[in-house]
This record gives C-alpha cells, sequence and structure tokens, in this order.
C-alpha cells in the first residue's frame, strides 16, 4: 500500500467524492421509498475480507495519468495524477478514468481515485440496503459493504455502465443496461419514443424495439390518398438521436437495437438499409472524407448507431430449405403485399450483412443485419416459470453487445414464451459457407 497516497485516509476509511452538499446527502438515502417490514434481513458471512482489514490495506496502489489518443495520436482524454491499484492495467485505468469517473476535471469534485469511484457505489448501494432495512445487523451491513467493495476494486465482478454513471450521483438513479421500448402506429407514440430513448442514452442505457406494428411505405394513411412513411424512415430520426446524444454523459454513442419481422412489407428496405448507406460511406472516402468511427464520412450517413436484427419465423427458414415461396403482409388489412422466393431474401440478409463487415471485421460488433429466431413453449404450470419475465405474447429478442432488444409484449393469459437468442455469422453464409440443402443459389 502506498503510504504517502493523498487519498489514503488512516485505517482506510476513504472520502467518497462530494460533488455538492445535496447529492452527498442523496447519496445515502434509498432511491425509492419501501416501508420496513418486520423481518430477519440477509446475514452475510465474509468470502474475500477479513474482520478489522479493509480491503485497500490489501491493495498497492500508485499514482498514474490516464490518457487516450485518437488514431492520429491527438489527446482526446486526460486526467493526471489518480490513485489506481497497482494490478489494473493501463488499459483499465484509461476506461475508469475516462468514463466512469464523475465531476468535471479541474473541480475539486472531480473523483481522482478509484477508491472513490468503488466507494460512491458500494456505499451508496449498501446504505439503501440499510434504510430499507435489508440486512439482519449492522455487521451483516458492514461485511456486505467490505465483501461488495473488495469484488469492485479487485475487477472480480463489474457492473454494467449505468450504475457506475448515475449511482451516488443521481438521486433516482437510472441502473439498468437496456430497456424494451414498446410503440404503437401513430404519430405520437412514434415521437414519445424518441424521447424514451433520448432520455435512456442521457443516463447511460441502452434501448430496443421492434417497429413491426408501424405500417409499411406501401400502405395508405388514414382517409388520405397519402402513404405512410414506414419504419425505416423513422429509423433515420431515431438513428440520429442516438448519435448526438452521449451516452451516460460521456463521449461515446449510444447503444440501440432494431427488429423487423420478415413478414413485414418493408423487409427489403430494412435489410439493405445499412449496406445501402455503407456504399455511400466508401464513395466519401474514395473523394478524401476522413473514413475513421467518426470521421466525416460515416458521420454523414445514417443507420450507424443501432444493430439491425430480422425477426425470422419457422416457416420462412423451412421456405429456404425447401426453396419455397415467402409472402409479407400488409399491417392493417393482413393482405398479401409481395411474394418472394425465401432464398433470395436470406440471400440478401447474407450480402447486406458482408457489407456491413467491411467496416467492422476488426471488432467485436455484429454484422448488420442479424436474424432473431423466437420459439413460443406452452407452460403448462406457472410455477415452473423462472425469472421475473412474465409475458402473454411472444418475446422477439437478440442480444448483441449486451443490448436487448424485443417487441414488447404485455402479461396476460396464454402461451409463456421461450427466448432463443441466435445470432448467424452471415459473412460466411454470403461466402457459401452453408448446408448444401441450403445453398441460396440453388
Amino acid at each position: 500500500m502506498t503510504e504517502t497516497s493523498p487519498y489514503n485516509k488512516s485505517n482506510s476509511e476513504t472520502t467518497v467524492a462530494a460533488f455538492n452538499s445535496k447529492r452527498e446527502q442523496s447519496s445515502n438515502k434509498a432511491p425509492f421509498l419501501f416501508k420496513k417490514k418486520d423481518k430477519q434481513g440477509l446475514e452475510f458471512r465474509r468470502l474475500y475480507t477479513k474482520a478489522g482489514l479493509h480491503p485497500y490495506d490489501e491493495i498497492k496502489w500508485e499514482i498514474r495519468d490516464a490518457t487516450i489518443t485518437s488514431d492520429k495520436g491527438q489527446v482526446v482524454f486526460s486526467q493526471k495524477e489518480v490513485e489506481i491499484p497497482s494490478v489494473w492495467s493501463q488499459t483499465a485505468t484509461n476506461i475508469a478514468v475516462s468514463h466512469y469517473f464523475r465531476g468535471r476535471i479541474g473541480t475539486k469534485e472531480r473523483e481522482r481515485s478509484a477508491r472513490q469511484m468503488v466507494d460512491r457505489v458500494a456505499k451508496t448501494i449498501s446504505n439503501w440496503g440499510r434504510t430499507q432495512g435489508y440486512f439482519k445487523d449492522e455487521e451483516s451491513a458492514e461485511i456486505y459493504e467490505q465483501e461488495l467493495t473488495y469484488i469492485l476494486i479487485n475487477q472480480h465482478a463489474a457492473f454494467n455502465s449505468p450504475v457506475w454513471y448515475n449511482v451516488g450521483v443521481e438521486e433516482r438513479p437510472q441502473c439498468s443496461a437496456c430497456f424494451i421500448n414498446s410503440v404503437q402506429d401513430d404519430m405520437r407514440s412514434i415521437l414519445n419514443l424518441a424521447v424514451t430513448e433520448g432520455m435512456l442514452f442521457k443516463y447511460g442505457s441502452g434501448t430496443g424495439s421492434n417497429l413491426s406494428i408501424l405500417r409499411s411505405s406501401k400502405e395508405y394513411l388514414a382517409d388520405s390518398n397519402g402513404k405512410a412513411s414506414g419504419p425505416v424512415s423513422f429509423m433515420k430520426g431515431f438513428d440520429a438521436f442516438a448519435g448526438v446524444i452521449k451516452s451516460g454523459g460521456k463521449t461515446r454513442r449510444a447503444a440501440k437495437m432494431v427488429i423487423l419481422d420478415i413478414d413485414h412489407p418493408d423487409i427489403e428496405e430494412f435489410i439493405n438499409c445499412k449496406a445501402n448507406e455503407e456504399k455511400k460511406a466508401w464513395a466519401l472516402i474514395e473523394m478524401g472524407y476522413d473514413g475513421s468511427l467518426n470521421g466525416e464520412a460515416y458521420g454523414s450517413i445514417f443507420f450507424q448507431n443501432a444493430n439491425n436484427s430480422v425477426r425470422v419465423t419457422d416457416e420462412f427458414m423451412r421456405a429456404v430449405e425447401t426453396g419455397g415461396e415467402w409472402q409479407t403482409r400488409y399491417i392493417r388489412t393482413k393482405e398479401v403485399a409481395d411474394t418472394f422466393k425465401a432464398r433470395d431474401l436470406m440471400k440478401q440478409i447474407a450480402e447486406a450483412a458482408a457489407a456491413d463487415h467491411h467496416r467492422i471485421a476488426a471488432c467485436d460488433f455484429p454484422h448488420s443485419p442479424g436474424i432473431v429466431t423466437v420459439q413460443d413453449v406452452a407452460v403448462a404450470d406457472d410455477r415452473d416459470r423462472q425469472g421475473p419475465l412474465h409475458l402473454g405474447d411472444a418475446v422477439q429478442v437478440r442480444r448483441p453487445l449486451e443490448l436487448l432488444a424485443a417487441r414488447a409484449a404485455v402479461d396476460g393469459d396464454g402461451p409463456h414464451p421461450q427466448v432463443l437468442q441466435a445470432q448467424a455469422d452471415l459473412h460466411h453464409v454470403a461466402r457459401g459457407i452453408v448446408p448444401a440443402q441450403a445453398q441460396l443459389d440453388g
């Protein structure tokens, strides 16, 4: 342990960064009102920590600079003389300091030590437990706080970004990373979705929606000769907001997921929308525009902030296998809109994903569009269901980059779904690496 650390307090009593008196006071309060119930409370035992020895006292600390540069060598972030555990890598240091230290750089409220960052979260959560009567006694509360502190500071586990952004800062913090948002086929609902997504992005969370309920661009508006805009047109607006709102007040862009059903009349436009925009970016790069992630080429095209996925059914996949036809249907009337060869649609999905792969081959990002598969399973006994999911409709979901997106479903009777997550590496499909019975050109 670094005895001379300016951030070190006797007996490891670390001071949490005080942004202001109001925030410091609110960090010790529960974010929601609960009535205390007469109950035994939770009892904890020590697994990592030792009684009388704070987790910070077992760590060797050092003072470092956190600096991030662009691909051109320009410094985009710098904070000097931060206190970090010596076992943390420089990459971990840069990420923690640039993304998760709170307070404005250059002010006394700015966090300068990993102690302050971890204490802000661990102490706030523990104090919520105390206030709400979760613990059997103060000893259990203290053990919980120290065990959580040990786990976090030693990188055994980590919370998602919204927790680091908001806990101990906001009085009612937004702590979930992923939100599934519904939308209805009317203008007010569509614009409300933009507001909802924007506020979720602001505090560091990701969002996802299935837009299949929206009328296609081939369908008429009510009592009018005009046609609907269609989901892909509205996606441009949603994408623009996601691009300009800094997630959690930081430098990263928002995380967004969009799904469209394979029988939607605008499915072809949806499949190819990112690939077509990608071609525009290539042309701009050839003309000399900056082709980096945040450069002018990609900054001037649509659909760069979302992962798109096509929701496919067993019927569609069987049609692909057998070389059958596939029909799209109008949203309002359910009449047939267009008829395709199922393999042609699958080939378009594969080729569009391969085009999206051009820029992100060296990254972990999934290629767009991906594929979502869903199987509905009737559960005979509700008591057999596990977890908080209680839905009365089919959930349509994939989770790339820890972002859950699904069609909104409401509680009710009926079959309860088993969600199957599938990410197809369509780049390989486009190159012809597919089962013989499902060759797309056959």
